[in-house]
């Protein structure tokens, strides 16, 4: 067997493991190139087009999951065989990516080198047979090549020896498992016994008259033994080396209007495969109707996305579908086989915990489990998405004994959850009807506010520490504040839910940083004063943000460097690629950012490495218990890394000479609070 292309790149940061493995590789007789990183990796791939890679998992910077990604997503790689060598079969990543290494061939750690030869060896055969069916004609290329186009090449004896990475894709297995395999057995179910009749299928014999077959609609099986519906065409060929058939296919589509027509017919919901409100509500009816003589408890949820619109907005509805079908996937992974899990429309599910409950903590339990399930990425089509949810509990009987009356209930818990700030849940209960209308009414007059001119602004000052024990104004941080006509003065917090749900707050925030630069004197604008905000996630991920600023920043002569924004780091859960960019074009104006409640959520140190952050906040809390030891460890050392790392650190909330005596002995920068202004 003769190659034109015999080169095998591996990809490994460790040189022994490369020396190692490209000893392993020497009797095979292909050329070795070797990467030391997944970025050089990438960039040998692109220019050379080995016939294989060989690819490490655990690398730093780019490790090997990425790289997968990457090559998966990119036309001049993603066709590229790869084996992967894993170490961690039980790592987070693994568990992320398993769809995607579920179709590549995967070798273990510690290597076995005689394993790993013959599956070298393998894939140069099948790379042999890739290059005669790409010979056969010149449009063979841009059929091997097409991501929606299966291709398979089958001997005279009915054996594939070879399939493209699309057939993989379809068949739900990887190439090396479908070489070797008898082509019928995609045509039956997987149990039937594996002994082939070719000489006596269809196909053959309408092959062996040289006649080219096509067949509009057919089923084949998967590997996980589901159907698919495709349509294909099988090519007798003049025999080229063992190939004597040409089988190429693609997956019917169903029009949406079929498939919605088709789940009110069957009450499956045709995006997820799950039950519809319909069928839920049956199935949640008989539920009742089997215990309404007991004296038990059921629990019934309902699970919303959190912030779901700007995944559709910023990657489209269909990755938007996606994610929604994988939430549903790992919902039902998180609960019990039997429980029913629905989808009600939208980024909605239903949740029914099928077993009586012995209180409702015990729904709380699963909620939990939920919502920590739903904070882990999603890998969808290569991107890592992160969404989060919120739900509401009822129980039965306490919140309804019909299934109008329970979903009714734990959709008002749901809205609960979502005014409690997201990723929570709460239970249903009998004030939650007064919390709904004031919620309404809260929305009709937010609305109403700017018009009003309901909105002022006030400013704080916020003081630094000079070397000589002195203290001196730094700048002001400006506070909004909603004079509402019944429920007093309003701090923005305890509306700024309501007014991102209801789509003004980014109007609200424009008015909030034109009135403060409008009220900024001259004299503050000439020198080094900084004027502190807090900056929405919502606004932050609109497109046009930054250069309004930037207009703005003309408009009243300021500069950049004098603006400080206050970002939350659960904004660096939602998109993190389109964050990153936008606070980078914030950094580019001047504008210094700086990151609230540092060290209380997970994301952070990560933001401080990936973004240009030039002050922290401590958290409230950590302020109020700085007298604690432990507390003022904690403390010193988030104030040490700071500094090390060229950051200030920034208090508020400061109340009392004592908490200023011990924030001033771990050196703080920026100090406010209410102990300040009575001194």
């Amino acid at each position: 067997m003769t190659l034109d292309n015999n080169k095998v790149l591996i990809v490994d940061d460790d040189e022994s493991s490369r020396e190692a493995l490209a000893a392993c590789l020497l009797p095979l007789n292909v050329a070795v190139l070797q990467a030391d990183n997944g970025e050089l990796g990438l960039q040998i791939m692109a220019q050379e087009q080995p016939v294989l890679v060989i690819l490490d998992s655990e690398m730093p910077d780019l490790d090997g999951y990425q790289v997968l990604n990457r090559m998966h997503n990119d036309e001049k790689t993603r066709q590229i065989p790869i084996i992967f060598m894993l170490a961690n079969l039980s790592s987070d990543k693994y568990l992320l990516h398993k769809p995607l290494i579920d179709l590549i061939d995967c070798v273990t750690k510690p290597i076995n080198f005689s394993l790993l030869q013959e599956k070298v060896t393998a894939h140069l055969t099948i790379h042999h047979y890739r290059n005669l069916i790409r010979g056969l004609n010149k449009d063979n290329a841009k059929l091997l090549e097409a991501m929606d186009e299966g291709v398979l090449g089958v001997d005279t004896d009915g054996v594939i020896r070879f399939a493209n990475i699309a057939a993989c894709k379809m068949l739900h297995k990887p190439v090396i498992e479908l070489k070797g395999v008898y082509i019928e057995t995609i045509f039956q179910e997987p149990n039937h016994k594996a002994v082939s009749r070719w000489n006596n299928h269809p196909i053959a014999q309408v092959c062996r008259k040289q006649t080219i077959l096509q067949v509009d609609k057919a089923d084949f099986w998967r590997a996980d033994g589901k159907v698919l519906k495709v349509k294909f065409a099988a090519v007798p060929v003049d025999k080229v080396g063992e190939i004597g058939l040409v089988l190429a296919f693609r997956e019917l589509e169903q029009p949406a209007s079929e498939q919605e027509s088709m789940s009110q017919l069957t009450n499956i919901d045709y995006l997820t495969g799950f039950p519809n409100i319909k069928r839920f509500k049956d199935i949640l009816n008989e539920a009742l109707e089997a215990v309404v003589e007991l004296d038990v408890q059921l629990a019934v949820m309902i699970i919303n996305l959190d912030h779901f619109r700007y995944i559709n907005e910023v990657l489209g509805h269909e990755m938007g579908d996606k994610l929604l079908l994988a939430v549903g996937q790992r919902i039902m992974k998180t609960v019990r086989s039997h429980d029913v899990l629905a989808r009600l429309g939208g980024d909605e599910f239903a949740l029914l915990l099928t077993e009586p409950i012995a209180s409702p903590a015990s729904a709380g339990v699963i909620a939990n489990k939920i919502i920590s399930s739903l904070k882990h990425a999603f890998l969808i089509d290569g991107h890592e998405i992160f969404t989060g949810c919120s739900i509401g509990i009822a129980i039965y009987p306490a919140c309804g004994d019909t299934p109008n009356a329970l979903l009714k209930n734990a959709d008002a818990a749901l809205l609960r959850a979502k005014q409690y700030g997201r990723n929570s849940f709460q239970y249903h209960s009998v004030e939650i009807n007064n919390t709904i209308f004031e919620r309404m009414a809260l929305e009709r007059d937010l609305y109403q506010a700017l018009t009003k001119q309901q909105m002022h602004l006030t400013y704080e000052p916020v003081l630094a520490q000079n070397s000589d024990g002195t203290r001196s104004l730094k700048g002001t941080e400006v506070k909004l504040t909603w004079d509402h006509d019944r429920r007093g003065k309003l701090a923005l917090n305890k509306f700024v839910n309501v007014a991102e749900d209801i789509g003004v707050l980014a109007e609200i925030s424009h008015w909030m940083y034109d009135q403060a630069f409008y009220e900024l004197d001259e004299e503050k604008k000439r020198s080094e004063h900084m004027v502190f905000f807090y900056l929405s996630p919502q606004l932050l991920l609109s497109d046009n943000f930054v250069d309004w600023l930037s207009n703005k920043f003309k408009i009243h002569a300021l500069d950049g460097n004098q603006v400080v924004m206050q970002i939350c780091e659960s904004v660096f859960l939602r998109q993190r690629q389109i964050v990153l960019e936008h606070l980078g074009r914030l950094s580019d104006l001047g504008v210094k950012l700086a990151v609230t409640e540092f060290g209380v959520g997970y994301g952070t140190f990560e933001l401080l490495r990936l973004a240009d952050i030039e002050i922290i906040k401590l958290p409230e809390h950590f302020v109020a218990r700085i007298a604690d030891d432990r507390e003022s460890v904690l403390c010193q050392h988030i104030v040490r890394l700071a500094h090390d790392l060229g950051i200030k650190v920034w208090v508020d909330q400061v109340d009392s000479e004592a908490q200023y005596l011990a924030l001033k002995q771990l050196n703080v920068d920026y100090y406010q609070g209410e102990f300040f202004t009575q001194t």
